[in-house]
């Protein structure tokens, strides 16, 4: 496992304006932070507050990137990301995957944001799979990630 300083370190280090990091993996919210996490059924989840100290937050707080970075995680730190087989991966990456094709594109440009994508994606994996996706967002500004034109 790689400690969340050592992973925004080598972010840091990169030379580009903007910088998207997408983890579809269990507890993403939470990366290393040992958080204790278990599962809770849908009518006990009110008594339960969110966790909210995750590594998203911390990256879009990091010094040297905070303009820059944008960190979409499977779920909250709280949660379990799936991994569905016949999906034939996580359930973020396989709506991210679809929403990429197009239908993304909600203002109709013919470019996909980051945000356009997490917009779209993340509802139909609550839907689905009870799963939360996440955005951090610390640019402030659309980031194109397709040009469908």
């Amino acid at each position: 496992m790689v400690p969340n300083e050592t992973l925004a370190e080598w972010l840091a280090t990169l030379q580009a304006q903007r910088i998207i990091v997408i983890l579809d993996t269990s507890h993403s919210g939470s990366m290393d932070r040992n958080v204790r996490t278990f599962r809770i059924s849908e009518d006990e989840r009110p008594k339960f507050p969110l966790l909210k100290d995750g590594f998203g937050e911390d990256l879009v707080k990091w010094p040297s990137l905070s303009a820059r970075v944008a960190v979409l995680t499977a779920c909250r730190p709280d949660q379990q990301a799936q991994e569905v087989p016949a999906l034939g991966h996580g359930v973020l990456t396989h709506y991210l995957l679809e929403r990429l094709k197009g239908p993304a594109d909600a203002n109709k440009d013919g470019s996909i944001t980051a945000q356009e994508l997490h917009l779209y994606a993340a509802p139909e994996a609550r839907r689905a799979y009870r799963q939360e996706p996440q955005m951090q967002d610390g640019i402030g500004q659309q980031v194109v990630l397709v040009e469908a034109r």
